[in-house]
């Protein structure tokens, strides 16, 4: 990030650049849904907005993931 979109909020931009790389550096890409929720500690699902779509992907995020993860969705409502 090149610059900070809220200048009065007191954040500089010499830590957005450094938090910025820091989270960037901790990026991993996986080939499939399993391999990434695999050792995930938190699981956001951001598909399109069906339930039947989004029921699958969850039940395979429970099945892959550990037990000591949570799973959440960018959704605002689900519709079938």
């Amino acid at each position: 990030m090149t610059h900070c979109p809220y200048p009065d909020a007191g954040i500089s931009k010499t830590w957005i650049d450094s938090t910025t790389h820091a989270v960037v550096g901790r990026l991993v890409a996986a080939p499939d849904l399993d391999a990434a929720v695999a050792a995930s500690d938190l699981v956001i699902e951001a598909a399109p907005e069906s339930l039947e779509l989004k029921q699958k992907i969850f039940a395979r995020i429970d099945a892959a993931a550990p037990a000591r993860s949570s799973a959440g969705t960018s959704s605002t409502r689900c519709t079938s």
